[in-house]
Order: C-alpha cells, then sequence, then structure tokens
C-alpha cells in the first residue's frame, strides 16, 4: 500500500505543480479585495456555490427554498458542475444556474481565467459555499467572486490539506462551526439554511425533492415500454451496482444473486440502471443473472434517472449520488454501505424506508483512506445479510405501501409502484 501511494505521488507531482501555478496566477489577479460599487438592480443578490458530487448536491438543494422563502425579492443563482446541470436548471427557487466544467477548470488555464472573468462581471450582495468538506479550487472561485459577505462553514480536512485551508479561510467574512465531523450531512445543511436566514428549520422541512417536467416522465415511460416493463403488473426494483469509485462497489455475482431471489420469490421486476461510467458493472450484473432483467445503464439523461425511479418500487444500491436521486423521488431505499464516511451521507429522512446493510469494522470514519489491499467493509458484506435486510424491505415496506396504492386508486389513472 505504502510503495502504491509513492508510486502515485511521483505520477501526479506534475499536475500538482500545475494546478498550483494556476491558482497562484488566478488569485494573484483577481483574488484581491476590491470596493465594490452596486447599481440598485446588483444590490440584492445570492449566489450559491456546489461544485461537489450529486449527492451531495441533492443533499443541499432544500437551502435554495429556504432561501427563496427568506429573500423572496432576491436574485438567486446557483453555480453548480456542468454534470448537474441538467438536474439544477428547472430548479424553481433560483433565477439562474451557472455552469462550471471542473475538469478543463483543472487543466486549461484559459478556461479558468474565462470563467473567472465571467463571474466576475456579477456582483452579487452574498456568496454562500455550503460543503463541509471543503475543496481548494471551489474555495478559489469564491476568493475571486465580487460580493460584500461570503459564508461557508469552518469545515474538516477531508479535501483540503491545513496549509491550504488556513490560506483559505481568509477568504471569507463568516465561517459557520457546525459542530465536529459526525454531524448528518442533512442536519448539516438544515443548520448552515437555518443560520444564514436567521430561521428555525424543522428536519420535516429539510427533505430533498426533485423537479421534473412531463417530458421527462414521458421519456421514463418510454424507456420502460421499450424495455418491456410494466409497474402495474408487477413491483420495478432499481438496481444501481456502480460507484463513482469502484472502492464502494459490492461485487456484481451478488448484485446478480439478490436480483434472481427476488424475481423468484415476489415476481419482481429488476431494472439495472446507472450513469456511462457504470455500462460494465451493469452488464456483469445482468449477465450474471439466471432470471429476466433490463439494462438501461448509460442510456438515461440525469432527470429521466429520477422520473425512472418514480415508477419504481424501490431502490437497492451503493451509497452513490443516485441513490439520494431515490430518496428524493420518495421510493424506499437499501444501500449496501461501507464505512468510509459511515452515517454521514445516510441514512435519512424515515429510517423505516431507507435501510443500510453494513459490515462493521473498528477502522470506521476513515474517509475511504483504507488500511487494507481491498475494501473489507463493502467487499465481505455477505449476500445473506443483503437478501436478508431485501426481503425485509419488500415485505415491511413495499408491499404494505403497494397495497394501499392499489386501494386508494379507485379510478385506475395512478399507477401503483
Amino acid at each position: 500500500m505504502q510503495m502504491r501511494r509513492a508510486e502515485r505521488d511521483i505520477y501526479w507531482w506534475p499536475k500538482r505543480f500545475l494546478k498550483d501555478v494556476y491558482s497562484l496566477i488566478v488569485r494573484s489577479l483577481y483574488g484581491q479585495p476590491q470596493t465594490l460599487k452596486f447599481l440598485p438592480d446588483q444590490e440584492d443578490s445570492i449566489l450559491v456555490i456546489r461544485t461537489d458530487g450529486l449527492g451531495d448536491l441533492v443533499l443541499a438543494l432544500p437551502l435554495l427554498r429556504h432561501l427563496r422563502k427568506s429573500f423572496g425579492s432576491y436574485r438567486i443563482s446557483l453555480l453548480t458542475r456542468q454534470e448537474w446541470f441538467d438536474l439544477a436548471q428547472i430548479c424553481p427557487y433560483v433565477d439562474e444556474v451557472i455552469s462550471w466544467d471542473i475538469r478543463k477548470y483543472r487543466k486549461s488555464i484559459f478556461y479558468r481565467l474565462s470563467f473567472i472573468r465571467t463571474l466576475r462581471k456579477r456582483l452579487y450582495k452574498v456568496v454562500l459555499h455550503s460543503p463541509y468538506s471543503r475543496e481548494s479550487l471551489s474555495d478559489e472561485v469564491l476568493c475571486c467572486c465580487r460580493a460584500k459577505q461570503k459564508i461557508g462553514f469552518d469545515g474538516d480536512l477531508n479535501n483540503i490539506s491545513a496549509e491550504e485551508k488556513a490560506r483559505n479561510d481568509t477568504y471569507y467574512t463568516k465561517l459557520i462551526d457546525s459542530g465536529g465531523s459526525r454531524v448528518p450531512e442533512i442536519d448539516r445543511n438544515r443548520d448552515f439554511a437555518a443560520q444564514v436566514t436567521s430561521t428555525r428549520i424543522e428536519s420535516a422541512d429539510f427533505q430533498p425533492e426533485l423537479w421534473l417536467t412531463e417530458s421527462d416522465r414521458a421519456a421514463a415511460q418510454r424507456l420502460l415500454q421499450d424495455a418491456g416493463l410494466d409497474p402495474t403488473r408487477n413491483p420495478i426494483a432499481a438496481i444501481l451496482p456502480g460507484a463513482a469509485w469502484k472502492g464502494r462497489e459490492w461485487p456484481a455475482e451478488g448484485y446478480a444473486e439478490i436480483a434472481d431471489q427476488i424475481v423468484e420469490q415476489y415476481g419482481i421486476q429488476i431494472l439495472i440502471l446507472g450513469s456511462r461510467a457504470d455500462v460494465s458493472v451493469a452488464s456483469s450484473v445482468a449477465s450474471r443473472m439466471r432470471s429476466p432483467c433490463s439494462n438501461l445503464a448509460g442510456k438515461t439523461r440525469l432527470r429521466e434517472l429520477a422520473a425512472l425511479f418514480e415508477s419504481c418500487a424501490f431502490y437497492i444500491g451503493n451509497e452513490t449520488g443516485p441513490l439520494h436521486l431515490a430518496v428524493a423521488a420518495g421510493i424506499p431505499t437499501l444501500c449496501i454501505i461501507g464505512g468510509g464516511h459511515f452515517g454521514r451521507f445516510y441514512p435519512y429522512g424515515d429510517l423505516n424506508r431507507h435501510r443500510m446493510v453494513y459490515k462493521k469494522m473498528e477502522c470506521f470514519n476513515c474517509n475511504w483512506t483504507c488500511i487494507y489491499e481491498t475494501v473489507r467493509c463493502i467487499q465481505e458484506i455477505n449476500v445473506e445479510d443483503v437478501c436478508r435486510h431485501t426481503q425485509r424491505l419488500i415485505e415491511e415496506v413495499v408491499m404494505p405501501e403497494r397495497e394501499s396504492r392499489v386501494q386508494k386508486s379507485s379510478n385506475g389513472v395512478t399507477l401503483p409502484r
């Protein structure tokens, strides 16, 4: 393990050097404090920066609703990664979504300078940067913004060195303390929203939500029809075997075994989903199954994926961004979860409907800096445990909810999951 880390450090050294040079150029040109002159129509404006992962964004989106509720007349902008623009662009609580290509920003000094110049043409009264585990690049973007107030979390050192954090802290006019690293992320986001809006926010009023169009739902229905799936016939299980980091993936053969068991025992229809990066592992699961399944991994836009979840009866998968889309879509979820951030990002909401399977180890909360050759807390979760938890979720939650919807749908219009 130590040798691999040393080799990796040697490999990444030139890239880290360029990153540092690019940051030095940008911050020296655009990071100096300025006296701002606002026009009347520019005074009341807020920029929210969320350039982290999909799941992080979904957990933070309720902040936008509370900003709109508290600052109804303000112009609210959201800056997020290009990959999530599709999801965020129809958010009803913002006036503008700014797309940020993080890959180009890292690699191209020309893109970086152009992006910062364009962003600096806007003047904001407040810039809010709410990730607890801040990153140097998004701190840099905040540094270069033209704003009267810049507010963020004091944060931890998961994604940034102590030296970088000490320097970057000086870019903020206010840093919020959030009580340590073991606070669930959704509660931390709620605390941030409560402090910036000076209001009391109950947990039930700070849950993720989705904004989908009828076009999104129609596209999802066409995908289901083309795949031969009918949610009115039998429940559909959404299986997500991929993850942004391969170390979080439970083995494909395990997913195949679970899928076969619930098909044979309950007549469940299997829908395998994921991004383009998940096509290989999704195909591996499908090829190992004895039972029929439909594999749409890599074939959906982000909002179509969310719309597909609305027609599914429940979700089984790893701890990854689509898990949070499934929660926001309102379906029960079962997460096969490791210990890297155990308890921080999942579960939340109704813990009867959102459950997890895990192998408890002393090294939990390691921030995914695994001390073993393989990620044991994921790889050693056995099929029998996952099967038992899946059966309980189906029998205690999925089937009763389905029966309840069928009874309430007297005119045949509502499609039961």
